[in-house]
Order: C-alpha cells, then structure tokens, then sequence
C-alpha cells in the first residue's frame, strides 16, 4: 500500500495482522548545506521503530536487500551460482553444460540459463538432458542450439534382428 505524506506528518497502513505507522521528516544537513535530508520511519502496532529508510527520488524505489526475501528475488539477481544449481538439479548433463556457457560467455549467459531453466517445463528432462549433453560435445554454447537440438530430437528406432524375408548373415559367408 502506498502512502503519501507530506513532510512531518504521519500516516497509516493496516491488515488483519499488523499495523505499520510511517512518519515522514525532513531536515538540513549539519555540514552547512540548504539540502534536505527525507528518510521514513517505520514502525510497528506497540510503537517501536523498526527500521529508518532514506526517502527516493520520485520515479524511483529504494528497498533495502536484507528486507527482500531469498523466495521473491528473480534468478539473475541470486547470481550465477544459483543458476547454475538449478541447471544442475536438472541433470549432471544440465549442470556441465551450465558451467561450460558460464566460462565460454561470461556474464551474457545468465540468459542463455534462464531459458534452459525454462525449457525444463516445456520439455521432458530426459530429452534435455540429452540435448545438452550433444550440444557440449559438440560445443554448441547458445540457447538457440539447444532448442534446435530439442525440435529436432529423434528417437533412434531399434532394428529387429530376424524377419522371414530377411537372409541369414551366414548366408552371405564367403569361403576363402
């Protein structure tokens, strides 16, 4: 919930669990500067403050990392090695072609893992796993590899061994 407030006043926001009280002030900076200084006061239903934030610049949000929890942060802001564990928790095929795209691109790969991450719900792991295990023989390090791979994927059909039209190989046994 937004509040807007001017400067010195105090606002409300309520839920069904809590009750946050903000307080806006403003004030000059000691180092003899006419500048202002914006911060927000939060604090909880017995009163207590629980946090002090610096007011942004209108248009812009300012939130404090630690206030975000690990669950709402998107996979490129947990990093690298987030993603390559997911890539991981795929398949050990998954995993290795993870880690060769990170050291053959650099940091344009976080994209290229996202998708991989993402064609994990569109396509069985099975045929994943063996799309990016032919795509690090061959060193293909590019998304569009991989789902070409994926389009592409033919099964290999198993030849019978016997049928009545088909000969014998002793058959063909030359005597020398």
């Amino acid at each position: 919930m937004k509040l807007d407030v001017p400067f010195n006043a105090t606002a409300t926001s309520s839920s069904l669990d809590h009750i946050i009280l903000c307080r806006v002030s403003s004030w000059a900076l000691q180092f003899g500067s006419d500048q202002t200084v914006d911060t927000v006061h939060i604090f909880n239903d017995k009163m207590q403050q629980i946090s002090v934030h610096s007011k942004a610049n209108q248009g812009f949000r300012s939130t404090d990392q630690t206030h975000i929890t690990p669950r709402k942060k998107s996979l490129a802001e947990l990093g690298v090695d987030a993603l390559i564990n997911r890539c991981q928790r795929l398949g050990p095929s998954c995993g290795a072609w993870a880690y060769a795209v990170i050291q053959n691109r650099g940091p344009e790969a976080v994209r290229t893992l996202q998708g991989l991450i993402y064609l994990a719900r569109e396509h069985p792991i099975a045929e994943l796993e063996h799309a990016t295990h032919t795509a690090l023989q061959h060193a293909c390090f590019r998304f569009k590899d991989i789902r070409s791979l994926l389009k592409n994927q033919t099964t290999q059909l198993s030849f019978i061994q016997s049928h009545p039209i088909i000969r014998d190989m002793n058959t063909y046994q030359v005597a020398f």
